[in-house]
């Protein structure tokens, strides 16, 4: 949004005000609370890829396929990897309202 003009000749150029649909300005809040959000995004990744790390020799052991546990650990984290840019996608496209439900 441009300032209003005025008449003068003198007068210096306006200048444009933030709005606040275009996401010129963050205030500090909003920052904060983003930078959270991906602090805690990235924890619960970390441990969730702790616990199926923590969890599957032992699997492996108790079903006898041990020997296949390398293409098991390989087959999960491509999945996860792939799954977050598309899932990331479809909530563009579909709502992540709608897509979580």
């Amino acid at each position: 949004m441009i300032a209003a003009t005025s008449t003068d000749p003198t007068a210096p150029p306006p200048t444009p005000t933030p709005s606040a649909g275009n996401g010129a300005a963050v205030s500090n809040r909003e920052l904060k609370l983003v930078i959270g959000g991906l602090m805690v995004g990235l924890f619960l990744s970390g441990l969730d890829a702790n616990i199926v790390a923590t969890a599957m020799p032992t699997i492996a052991g108790k079903l006898g396929g041990f020997d296949k546990l390398a293409w098991v650990s390989t087959a999960y984290i491509l999945t996860s990897t792939l799954a977050t840019p598309l899932l990331g996608k479809l909530s563009d496209l579909y709502g992540r309202r709608r897509l979580y439900l």
